[in-house]
């Protein structure tokens, strides 16, 4: 190779060396907090060995925090974990939203493999209690924006569409927020945890009372189940967009079907701004209980396929199903339902009656 071949390459791979230490710099605290010194640190191998190494000969192969709370470091394809009460700590808050030990977390009191260990863990997390919180380094501090991976709601009212916002995929309610209906609407949350008196089941928060369990809000999914419940919000379901099947306690606003305030519709559950506003790609609903009255599925002509042999016969009026004017088969426990358009009907096992609409 000649010379100005031989300098051209060498200034690339110095640039490229260069990038790499600049990128890798973002994870770390300032210079002068990662020294490390002569510290070691006791590794643990998966292939059985143990060694004690500096941080030197571990920082470029850290990979971040294992699910037990260890800095996990990958390398030649062997990982190892290395151990740290107060990493375990930091990382069972963080997995848990303990929000008092997060905000009170101080990872200048960590070893410097394991701050950055942290750090590559937290960097995606944004705790809310009117002011947005994200990691800087060695604690949690004011951020301008949301944007994050995680995101614990701490406390307080989050403003309409902030989660729609954030791309949060991941979502931990605390004691003191206050959830609404709305609050996932337009968002990517695709898991949810809570803090009682929240519940969070599958993809549903409920708020538990001392008159009942409420179903409160949904993630944004096409296959829904809800839990076993008391009562549901209005609109509790309104940020499923694109549901294609729900399975649902009961219809309407509560399971009993009583009290003045009982709204006894199916498109309760997705009540926006005063308008029932079921989504048009709903094709099948399971009801397990409750009651279904007149009319209860008003505003339902998309749903095709209805399951409601957990439903009491006498619990169900004959004109329940009748808006379904798209149904193609119902289940049922009464044998006497006034639908539209012809149906034939045959009994099952069960003592219902499957009605199908004749081609």
């Amino acid at each position: 190779m000649n010379r100005g071949k031989l300098r051209a390459a060498l200034h690339a791979v110095c640039a490229a060396l260069l990038s790499l230490a600049a990128t890798f710099s973002l994870f770390l605290p300032l210079p002068r907090t990662v020294s490390g010194g002569a510290e070691r640190y006791a590794c643990a191998w998966e292939n059985g060995t143990r060694t004690e190494e500096p941080l030197s000969a571990l920082l470029p192969y850290l990979a971040g925090v294992s699910e037990e709370g260890d800095a996990l470091v990958l390398r030649g394809g062997i990982s190892a974990a290395v151990p740290s009460e107060a990493l375990k700590r930091a990382h069972a808050a963080l997995v848990s939203g303990d929000a008092a030990a997060l905000y009170a977390l101080d990872a200048e009191e960590m070893a410097p493999l394991f701050r950055v260990a942290f750090t590559m863990e937290a960097r995606g997390t944004v705790l809310y209690d009117g002011t947005f919180y994200g990691w800087a380094g060695t604690r949690f501090r004011p951020v301008m924006s949301g944007a994050c991976e995680r995101f614990v709601w701490v406390s307080g009212n989050l403003p309409a569409g902030t989660f729609a916002s954030l791309g949060a995929k991941e979502a931990h309610i605390c004691t003191a927020a206050r959830l609404n209906a709305a609050s996932f609407l337009g968002s990517a949350v695709e898991r949810v945890t809570a803090e009682a008196p929240y519940a969070a089941e599958g993809d549903v928060v409920c708020l538990d009372t001392a008159g009942g369990r409420r179903v409160v809000a949904a993630l944004p999914v096409s296959d829904l189940f809800v839990c076993d419940a008391d009562f549901a919000d209005a609109g509790a379901l309104c940020a499923c967009r694109s549901l294609v099947r729900a399975d649902v306690p009961f219809v309407g606003s509560a399971r009993s079907g009583k009290g003045t305030m009982f709204d006894d519709l199916f498109a309760h559950w997705f009540l926006q701004n005063g308008d029932y506003d079921v989504p048009q790609t709903l094709r099948a609903v399971r009801v397990r209980g409750g009651v279904l009255a007149a009319h209860a599925f008003y505003r339902c002509r998309m749903i095709e396929e209805i399951d409601a042999c957990g439903v009491a016969p006498e619990q169900i009026e004959a004109e329940a199903f009748v808006d379904c004017t798209s149904l193609r088969t119902l289940h049922t426990p009464r044998a006497d339902v006034t639908l539209r358009g012809t149906f034939t009907a045959r009994a099952l096992p069960c003592g219902c009656t499957l009605y199908e609409r004749a081609e």
